[in-house]
């Protein structure tokens, strides 16, 4: 009797738990997001990103539709080369007077959540062409979303060849020199870094990632993520929970692994240098293919704002030393940021959102603004762009 009244409990214990997880995992379900749910990226319409054979992952050739985030939804069409249009190319004019820019980059390039008109490319160009005596402009924006130098440089060796440009604009997104080492590659229809491609599982709408280690825990984990979402939300936080606790000061696994209890000294001058060298190797690559194809390279540094308007004091290290080893490669660098926190007065205003880093759509404006005055301040824009003296008369007439 005593035995049968033990076992009553237990079951009665046993339903309760399973009404009270029952009952979280409808309130979880209708008030809180799925945990480790991110959704797809604008890249992932259909059709839209192909398999490439040196770099990953490229812009379908020919290809219509539209690339939809979170806060925007804007069309998108590309040509025979997989460049987004419609490409400028001024009304009216002789082909054989024509200037051909290539802009090069990442998304900031591309024009991230933005009509193609609204990004700086298209900007540029049609400031370029109010000048006096200048040549119609021909602008091919070759960016892709998520490049990292080196495959920026595999698409300059690409397209140079068939658009044969006097100018070579390259946006460099100075914090994306971590892709280097971790780069964007094509995954289940999307782009994804390739590190996390082992953390991720496709599902209706976008990816579960999950932070675990371990072969056996992540697919506990996403089978949780599929079926039980307070369950995988509890196995996420215990296991971030246990990570916290290993490498808690005084811990003994962390003093056993050797861990310095003091923490890190902070960012040094030879290891921020160590950390942008392999992105500016690919810049000295893709100056070298610029030469050889007859093109003057111009580097535009890329530097987001943050939430609070401010910028990164960082970054002006950063950029000092892009400026400096381009100098020594006489690679002419335009670095919009002076002007971009002058111009903000601490409003986060270039930002897309508040939630978004990539550029808005006032950031691209200025910064094609001053970037094409800054082409005929110095001279670059190509002769070729408006007869011999063509890059002198228009710094004059500026």
């Amino acid at each position: 009797m005593a035995l049968n009244r033990r076992a009553a409990k237990w079951a009665m214990a046993g339903m309760s738990v399973a009404v009270a997880l029952l009952a979280a995992e409808g309130i979880w379900r209708l008030f809180f997001p799925r945990p480790g749910f991110a959704p797809r990226s604008e890249l992932s319409a259909p059709g839209m990103v192909v398999p490439h054979p040196s770099r990953g992952y490229t812009i379908a050739p020919g290809w219509s539709g539209r690339m939809k985030g979170t806060e925007f939804d804007v069309g998108f069409r590309t040509d025979a080369l997989g460049c987004r249009i419609p490409q400028h190319v001024g009304e009216g004019c002789d082909p054989s007077h024509l200037c051909t820019i290539l802009a090069l980059g990442d998304s900031f390039t591309f024009g991230h959540g933005l009509e193609e008109e609204q990004a700086w490319p298209e900007l540029m160009a049609r400031r370029l062409e109010s000048r006096p005596g200048m040549s119609r402009i021909c602008l091919v924006n070759g960016a892709v979303s998520g490049y990292n130098m080196a495959q920026v440089r595999d698409r300059a060796a690409e397209l140079a060849p068939q658009i044969h440009p006097e100018l070579i604009v390259l946006g460099v997104f100075v914090n994306g020199a971590e892709r280097m080492k971790n780069p964007y590659a094509l995954y289940e229809g999307d782009v994804v870094r390739d590190h996390e491609r082992p953390r991720l599982r496709a599902v209706e709408g976008g990816f579960l990632h999950t932070p675990m280690n371990r072969p056996a825990l992540r697919s506990v984990h996403f089978w949780l993520g599929e079926h039980f979402f307070v369950g995988a939300a509890l196995l996420e936080q215990s296991y971030r929970l246990f990570g916290w606790m290993s490498n808690a000061p005084g811990h003994y696994w962390r003093s056993r692994r050797g861990v310095d209890e003091a923490g890190s000294r902070g960012p040094t001058e030879e290891g921020e240098r160590a950390y942008l060298a392999p992105m500016l190797a690919q810049v000295d690559e893709i100056d070298a293919l610029a030469r050889s194809a007859g093109a003057r390279l111009v580097v535009l540094v890329i530097h987001v704002q943050r939430e609070d308007g401010t910028f990164r004091e960082i970054d002006e290290r950063f950029s000092r030393i892009v400026v400096e080893h381009a100098d020594r490669h006489a690679i002419p660098v335009y670095d919009p940021t002076p002007l971009l926190k002058e111009r903000a007065r601490g409003a986060p205003v270039f930002r897309y959102s508040l939630g978004d880093a990539h550029w808005s759509a006032a950031a691209h404006a200025l910064v094609a603004e001053d970037l094409a005055d800054f082409l005929v301040r110095e001279a670059l824009v190509p002769t070729a762009c408006g007869g011999p003296d063509a890059a002198r008369s228009l710094a004059l007439a500026r």
